[in-house]
């Protein structure tokens, strides 16, 4: 598979699925150029960042699928993680990533940063399409506050599903005080 398959990069893609908390997984898309590594695309998100607490690694390595009615198989990622060295990787990426990518601080930078771009148009845009503008800033103080709360959850859950004692939790990297 790692011959065929960019291995970091889909450990970054599923990451990314269980912090965010994309529960609508039945859009998976995938491509590979010719001479590459098939690369995996995070894409329609919109149902993320919605609930805080939900045990998304139970969600996304259930061996009965992942997303609306188990629709999307989960055999790779579970056949992956039978692999010792994987399985190492996959933990020390998540909480490397934890630590580094999806911090609170440097994502809601990211959510300002648009918010801040697209708040000039946005009042013209809910005034065109009869939308609610308050409704978009409800919504985008929902973001913040689910980055804000995240990553207890997501140690918890990670703990959980793996059977990890505390001292495998910071073996692996993990900040059990999140």
């Amino acid at each position: 598979v790692s011959s065929r398959m960019d291995i970091d990069q889909y450990i970054d893609y599923m990451v990314a699925q269980i912090y965010i908390c994309n529960l609508d997984n039945v859009n998976v898309k995938f491509f590979k150029i010719d001479g590459e590594k098939w690369t995996w695309i995070l894409f329609d998100v919109d149902y993320s960042t919605t609930f805080t607490s939900n045990n998304t690694v139970a969600a996304h390595l259930d061996p009965r699928g992942t997303g609306t009615n188990d629709y999307f198989s989960t055999a790779l990622v579970n056949g992956l993680l039978k692999n010792p060295e994987f399985k190492e990787k996959f933990l020390r990426r998540m909480a490397w990533q934890i630590d580094n990518v999806w911090t609170p601080e440097r994502v809601n930078a990211a959510v300002d940063q648009y918010y801040n771009a697209l708040k000039p148009e946005k009042q013209r845009d809910c005034d065109r399409w009869d939308l609610s503008y308050q409704s978009w800033e409800n919504s985008v103080s929902r973001i913040r506050t689910f980055f804000e709360n995240r990553e207890g959850y997501v140690v918890e859950h990670i703990q959980d599903w793996f059977d990890l004692t505390d001292a495998q939790m910071l073996e692996y990297g993990f900040d059990l005080n999140a």
